[in-house]
């Protein structure tokens, strides 16, 4: 019994040994043939936070602020990339940091929270 356990261990060690034993694809090997994609920019750049919940429960998603009660919880542009420069800073700059702003509020009724509990999700260009 006991040499058959060493011969069993034995072979298990011969194949862990020889499966380790991998064959590396030539573009791998030679590390150069990497091509990086060119990046495109995007027709228009947003942000924004959708209401996942269902309809049903009657949530409520929109931007703060007076007069933004219908106004959906997203920031856009066609001309600028989003970048922290235009969240840090002066508020003196050339463009208009509040057009930036996604402060959003979310509208729904206690006990639905609590028992329904809330879904959201985030969509970038």
């Amino acid at each position: 019994m006991k040499s058959l356990m060493k011969n069993l261990t034995v072979l298990s060690m011969g194949l862990m040994i020889y499966s380790c034993n991998e064959k590396i694809s030539p573009e791998l090997e030679s590390g150069n043939s990497t091509t990086v994609p060119s990046i495109t920019a995007p027709d228009e750049y947003y942000f924004r936070v959708v209401n996942n919940s269902p309809t049903v429960l009657n949530y409520k998603l929109h931007r703060t602020g007076t007069g933004n009660a219908t106004k959906e919880c997203s920031v856009s542009s066609t001309s600028t990339a989003f970048s922290s420069d235009l969240y840090i800073g002066d508020i003196e700059t050339s463009h208009d940091s509040k057009a930036y702003d996604i402060s959003c509020f979310m509208e729904a009724e206690e006990l639905s929270l609590y028992y329904n509990g809330l879904d959201f999700g985030i969509e970038a260009s």
